[in-house]
């Protein structure tokens, strides 16, 4: 009976490891595709020089290619600059989830450039629109866990800056000035 017992206790610590390795793996493989969509995100966004048709076709086609369907909310700043996206032909979530949120943030110059000067105000005006722009990007880790319930991780990145950016003229916007563009470079 002693025996019997102590092969018991070895067969439980054996699942208990074999359990906690495979949720290991099941969550590396889960992070490492969220992070491999937002670098994917960020590279058509970069390709195509802003958020334009091409941008979302290329993106929508890609996460179709990929499965994947994760989902959250967009967060709220004060300038309500992030937008979210779905998949076109997705029966997904609610309407205020998103499977990606993506906001738009301008660097204005207060100096004269060849898209715009200062005028006699101080106050630049753009003749041709915002010169550099750079793009946030949000995607989504769902982690469902029984007891737990369902966990949403969000996972940020930023594109480089980009010139003359080619967007829809919809798209949500934010513009921050010089002092503020330098207090964040500082951060």
């Amino acid at each position: 009976m002693k025996e019997a017992i102590g092969g018991t206790s070895l067969f439980l610590i054996v699942i208990v490891i074999m359990s906690a390795f495979a949720i290991y793996i099941s969550l590396s493989v889960n992070w490492t595709t969220a992070y491999k969509v937002k670098d994917e995100i960020i590279f058509y966004i970069e390709k195509n020089q802003g958020i334009n048709k091409n941008t979302l076709k290329d993106i929508n086609n890609y996460l179709a290619d990929i499965g994947y369907f994760n989902y959250g909310k967009c967060p709220q700043d004060r300038n309500n600059s992030w937008s979210g996206y779905n998949l076109v032909n997705s029966n997904g979530p609610a309407s205020n989830n998103f499977n990606y949120c993506i906001a738009k943030i301008n660097l204005v110059k207060n100096t004269e450039s060849s898209a715009g000067k200062v005028n006699q105000n101080g106050d630049f005006v753009a003749k041709r629109g915002i010169d550099r722009a750079y793009y946030s990007v949000r995607t989504f880790f769902l982690v469902d866990v029984p007891i737990i319930r369902s966990l949403g991780i969000t996972i940020d990145g930023e594109t480089k800056i980009i010139l003359e950016p080619k967007d829809f003229a919809t798209q949500r916007q934010m513009t921050i000035n010089e002092q503020e563009q330098r207090a964040w470079t500082e951060e």
